[in-house]
């Protein structure tokens, strides 16, 4: 079979042909997509909701933030116990079965959550407060089980606390060494 040589406008002879601006209408989609999006955007944003501060936090619930303290200081928080790769504790290490690759990796990132997150932090705000630098000597040399026995007191005496409308916490407890309301 022999193949026609029919030329282009012979072709299309007939055929009504109008002119066609692909960037115009690319230009035109992508102007109605920005549009659409922007106005998405503007409706179904998120809250602009302030972060949480250690500042904030304590201001707007003293008692639960010295109760996190303490909690830090005694080591009995889900941060202080987390486990790999943070810390060598097992309170939420994950597994399946018998199988528990988080434990697989070791330790990378040690946390030590009483100096990490208390001691530290208040070793950097003794700078002209003898009374803080004081009572965080008298802590560090301590013993083990002294601090144990204050920071239980002291939590004791944190599940009565009150709040005055200055924001300092008072609360009873027994005797608490460096560690008070």
């Amino acid at each position: 079979m022999k193949a026609s040589k029919v030329d282009k406008q012979t072709y299309y002879r007939g055929v009504r042909m109008i002119p066609y601006d692909l960037l115009k209408e690319v230009t035109i989609a992508m102007l109605g997509v920005l549009g659409v999006v922007l106005i998405l955007s503007a409706v179904l944003s998120s809250p602009d909701v302030p972060s949480v501060t250690l500042q904030s936090w304590s201001k707007a619930d003293p008692v639960d933030f010295l109760t996190t303290a303490t909690g830090e200081l005694g080591g009995s928080t889900l941060v202080a116990t987390y486990g790999p790769p943070y810390n060598s504790g097992s309170a939420a290490a994950q597994s399946w079965g018998p199988l528990a690759p988080q434990q697989w990796a070791g330790v990378h990132v040690p946390v030590n959550a009483p100096n990490d997150f208390v001691l530290q932090p208040l070793t950097q705000a003794t700078a002209g407060d003898a009374a803080l630098a004081a009572a965080l000597t008298a802590y560090r040399s301590a013993s083990g089980d002294q601090q144990q026995q204050w920071l239980t007191a002291y939590a004791t005496g944190l599940g009565t606390a009150t709040v005055a409308t200055d924001g300092t916490v008072t609360c009873r407890q027994g005797p608490t060494g460096p560690c008070r309301c």
